[in-house]
């Protein structure tokens, strides 16, 4: 599905993939509606900037006895299952809304992991993405209650920054 949605653009860098979560299906009221989504290319230089978050988690280790995966579609159908981590999986299940597409820049999932020239191209752009997008989600596990009092040494931190 990467080589369908290249990044590299002959000269210009700044081209990344960005994921777009499909919502919730109306009768799940559980994570375990399977995750679907579409990879699609922007620019990061367009005018105006597009509009997405980005997901920093601890990928933690796959599970062998039961691996994760997202679909992605391609051209209207889903064609490709790609293998994420339980981290990501339960990140992109609570994130993802309802109504609409979440469109979230995941460095797992949009940079080819596979690539060696294309992750040597895409990892020094990190620093301009988290830049442009609206929102940044951290995610600290299913069981993030115990890091109540990290949340809110981040909450004191950002609010003295500003």
């Amino acid at each position: 599905i990467y080589s369908s949605l290249s990044v590299r653009r002959g000269s210009d860098t700044n081209y990344i993939r960005v994921l777009d979560v499909e919502p919730k299906p109306w009768n799940s009221f559980f994570d375990e509606a399977p995750l679907q989504g579409r990879l699609r290319v922007v620019s990061l230089r367009h005018h105006p900037p597009p509009q997405f978050a980005a997901l920093s988690y601890c990928r933690g280790k796959p599970n062998k006895s039961r691996p994760y995966t997202i679909e992605l579609r391609a051209k209207g159908r889903y064609r490709a299952k790609l293998n994420i981590t339980e981290n990501c999986r339960n990140a992109l299940c609570d994130l993802r809304q309802r109504r609409r597409p979440l469109t979230i820049w995941v460095d797992s999932i949009c940079i080819s992991q596979s690539d060696i020239e294309e992750m040597q191209m895409q990892i020094p752009l990190m620093g301009s993405i988290y830049l442009l997008v609206a929102v940044v989600y951290v995610w600290l596990g299913k069981d993030y209650y115990f890091f109540y009092d990290r949340i809110m040494y981040i909450k004191v931190a950002a609010y003295q920054w500003n």
